[in-house]
């Protein structure tokens, strides 16, 4: 049996399947980016400013940009956050705008902070920026495809 479980846990990274979340390297300058409970943990109003340009001079190159401030309310033991970004990449461009909320305990030595994550995700496509090699081609004929999602995360 612990043979049969050490075979499944050695395969199952070749079998996972995810996604890639392009904010992700941003929590080393703004943990505010991955966790909710990060709000107000600082004592102070902080604000962050991030603009990535990848690759730089190549048309299409991808694009980041966000903005977030939180701060803590120190009589009701809780921190709020916002944080607003945009990628692009190509002809893609994905725009978040997320809420964040704290609790946070006082635990003798510590603290302890639970958060909660709210907001919305704007997917938007632009097809007439694409050369169609088939005139005929009816997603390219679009002008634009938008989509919204709801983002919650703890």
């Amino acid at each position: 049996m612990k043979l049969i479980i050490s075979i499944l846990i050695f395969l199952f990274p070749f079998f996972a399947l995810g996604q890639q979340y392009l904010m992700s390297d941003n929590f080393v300058h703004d943990a505010l980016a991955l966790n909710p409970a990060y709000a107000g943990s600082q004592e102070a109003l902080c604000t962050t400013f991030h603009y990535r340009n990848y690759m730089g001079d190549f048309d299409g190159s991808p694009k980041t940009l966000s903005i977030s401030i939180h701060t803590p309310l120190k009589k009701e033991k809780i921190g709020l956050g916002i944080m607003v970004s945009n990628d692009k990449i190509g002809v893609s461009s994905e725009t978040n705008v997320l809420g964040n909320y704290a609790y946070r305990m006082n635990l003798g030595r510590g603290t302890l902070a639970l958060g909660l994550g709210f907001g919305v995700t704007v997917n938007t496509t632009d097809w007439t920026k694409l050369a169609a090699q088939d005139a005929g081609d009816d997603l390219l004929n679009q002008k634009q495809s938008t989509g919204m999602l709801p983002d919650f995360s703890t």
